[in-house]
């Protein structure tokens, strides 16, 4: 029997809907908690009323069927995915439930192509882009031993570094930075909302928009606990190699603070938490809105 989410739970003007639990696509966590908080301070204000959205690495659709059935919902919806079992529930979900609304779900081919996917005619008048994407690079080891032919490309927790993005890599924001890149050339009037770990801290995390010609706003902050299946070898690697720790915490508080070495010590045996902020990074050049 298939275990259910209520949507409601994370977007509450949302209609009732269950959102399936499915092992192998991103399951609904404080991570998607933190994240719908943010996006719902955006569409509960109106703001996204008759506007195009495109979310990148839809998962299980549940922010897409939160926003869409809200209130002040976007005109148009857009999900693009890596995985087959994420594109086909996101429809299943939407064609069950009714979502309204003029809504496409994608399916990534490439995982280094972020937005390879929408054409030119459907992609030309999105305004919002929205992403929780992967924020731990593989490690040489892992990257040894990965299969590029298995569909994911790295899965829900870590990517492949590319080789293009050495600044931000140490920080797992490679990734992020791609698709800061790629939607500056394909829609330069869209604003991106990111849900980034804080791993990173609060102020490199504003580096990284001023460094993209992005103004960021803070939407959401929330403290959750460490993903127990994220191995954070590579974070404690980077830690021994630049000098510069990364931002854990052994208590929800946040007074004890951790490394990137002590945290994967304790992670699955002791807790181990970090914060998460939603990010709103303004149109290239433009000041937020």
């Amino acid at each position: 029997m298939t275990s259910h989410v209520k949507l409601r739970e994370f977007y509450e003007n949302s209609q009732e809907i269950l959102i399936p639990v499915i092992p192998t696509v991103f399951i609904p966590d404080g991570w998607t908690r933190a994240f719908a908080s943010g996006l719902s301070t955006q569409v509960n204000s109106g703001a996204w009323a008759g506007k195009h959205v495109l979310e990148v690495g839809v998962g299980s659709f549940i922010n897409g069927a939160g926003i869409m059935t809200s209130p002040n919902a976007p005109k148009q919806f857009t999900g693009i995915d890596i995985t087959d079992d994420s594109v086909s529930a996101s429809r299943e979900l939407i064609v069950q439930n009714n979502i309204p609304g003029d809504i496409l779900i994608l399916k990534e081919e490439k995982f280094t192509d972020v937005l390879v996917v929408p054409t030119d005619e459907r992609i030309k008048n999105v305004s919002k882009v929205v992403a929780c994407i992967p924020q731990v690079p593989m490690t040489e080891e892992e990257l040894a031993a990965f299969d590029k032919n298995v569909d994911g490309g790295g899965g829900s927790h870590a990517y492949i570094p590319d080789g293009n993005h050495e600044e931000w890599e140490p920080y797992g924001l490679g990734l992020n930075a791609r698709l800061l890149e790629e939607s500056a050339k394909r829609i330069p009037e869209a604003e991106v909302i990111l849900n980034l770990c804080g791993r990173p801290s609060r102020e490199l995390l504003q580096d990284f928009f001023d460094a993209h010609g992005r103004q960021a706003e803070f939407l959401h902050e929330e403290m959750v606990s460490q993903h127990p299946g994220t191995d954070l070898t590579s974070l404690a690697q980077i830690e021994s190699k630049t000098g510069r720790d990364f931002e854990f915490f052994a208590n929800r508080a946040g007074t004890e603070k951790l490394t990137a070495s002590q945290a994967e010590e304790r992670r699955g045996k002791q807790p181990v938490f970090h914060k998460i902020y939603v990010v709103k990074g303004s149109a290239p050049g433009l000041k937020a809105a």
